[in-house]
């Protein structure tokens, strides 16, 4: 049963979104459930659960954030786009840094849904945009941000935003790393596949941690080993 959080969001949502709740939890086979959760709009989902986690102030972006989570709900149990997961076996970690590969897959996963996700989210939400454009902006300003995390907001600059701007704050950091031969052939990927851009980050940036890294379908009872879809994504 849905619990008290989300009997209260659901009555304020727009009939589409309402239509959409029930298209998933029919494909699911199971109710979308909410919890409070910080400050920020997440979901947590997989086989058995679908969660929206929203903050005790509600959605930020009022129904443009409950439609966001939502698109990510649809990809996996609709759609049956896979979700990178950190493979379930025996496997036990062998340092710290082992130990933290689950959270950063989970994070590269969330990075990589945002390219499919966000142009339906701006198709519905354009005052989205600007929302954006400035946590693009906040990323692109962050010293921190990784090789193939500059990959990916660039793509996301072009691709979904076209923001003149942010794209050449953008193509400075990719000249800056020498990444513009790896922005062609990431996008190349995108084009492909969901599993051949997770697969080309993975055998270009972190080839050492390919074996950890699993596909999970909703439709499938078993966990799909990432290099395994090597041949269809080359």
């Amino acid at each position: 049963m849905p619990t008290a959080v989300f009997e209260q969001l659901l009555p304020g949502l727009p009939r589409p979104l309402r239509r959409l709740v029930g298209a998933i939890e029919d494909r699911a086979g199971l109710s979308i459930d909410a919890t409070p959760h910080g400050e920020r709009m997440a979901c947590d989902f997989g086989r058995h659960r679908a969660v929206i986690q929203v903050p005790d102030g509600g959605p930020p972006r009022d129904s443009a954030s409950v439609y966001h989570e939502l698109l990510h709900l649809k990809r996996y149990f609709v759609d049956d786009i896979p979700k990178l997961v950190y493979c379930d076996d025996a496997h036990e970690f062998e340092s710290d840094a082992d130990a933290r590969l689950p959270q950063l897959f989970e994070r590269l996963d969330n990075q990589i849904e945002h390219l499919f996700i966000v142009p339906h989210e701006l198709a519905r939400y354009r005052g989205a945009r600007r929302y954006w454009a400035g946590r693009l902006h906040a990323l692109l300003g962050d010293p921190r941000l990784s090789d193939d995390g500059v990959l990916v907001v660039w793509t996301f600059v072009h691709r979904v935003l076209g923001d003149d701007l942010l794209a050449d704050t953008a193509q400075a950091r990719v000249d800056q790393r020498g990444l513009g031969e790896a922005c062609v052939r990431f996008g190349r990927a995108v084009d492909e596949s969901k599993e051949a851009a997770t697969l080309f980050l993975f055998e270009t940036f972190s080839p050492g941690t390919l074996p950890r890294a699993c596909l999970e379908y909703f439709a499938r009872q078993q966990e799909i080993a990432l290099a395994s879809v090597k041949r269809a994504a080359g």
